[in-house]
């Protein structure tokens, strides 16, 4: 029975989940308080910014120091902004993520929910409910790092 938790969704428009945390406009953070959503806030993530194009790794490669780009245990610099957007939720469900990304939240006690379901709210709702699995099988491989 979950109590009182918060739980993160990433989103682009503030309604549907998106197909990669690292660049989500936002996380939807519900407030759950005996299994019911009692609050949703809208936190902008500022890393969201790729100038429109995808170019694997290009996002890694400026935030990279000489120890495997790990910056006090967080893979990057942009893995840290994430956290400390969401660093007071115990989960984060998303389409995607990276290992790197994965790795980071985890370590910092965020369980990352990865799954095909398209609606954040519909997805927070049936993870409450017991009905929806993390789907490790849909991790983003284009970041193995």
């Amino acid at each position: 029975i979950i109590k009182i938790m918060k739980i993160a969704a990433a989103s682009d428009n503030g309604i549907m989940l998106t197909g990669h945390i690292g660049r989500c406009n936002m996380f939807l953070v519900y407030n759950i308080q005996d299994n019911r959503i009692t609050n949703i806030e809208r936190r902008e993530n500022l890393n969201s910014k790729h100038e429109g194009k995808h170019e694997p790794h290009g996002e890694h490669l400026c935030c990279h120091d000489g120890d495997h780009g790990k910056t006090n245990g967080v893979h990057n610099q942009r893995h840290a902004e994430v956290l400390s957007k969401i660093n007071d939720c115990k989960f984060v469900i998303c389409n995607s993520a990276g290992k790197g990304m994965i790795d980071d939240l985890e370590q910092n006690k965020i369980s990352v929910i990865l799954t095909n379901e398209t609606e954040a709210k519909k997805a927070v709702e049936r993870f409450i409910a017991g009905e929806l699995k993390n789907d490790p099988s849909i991790e983003c491989i284009e970041h193995n790092n």
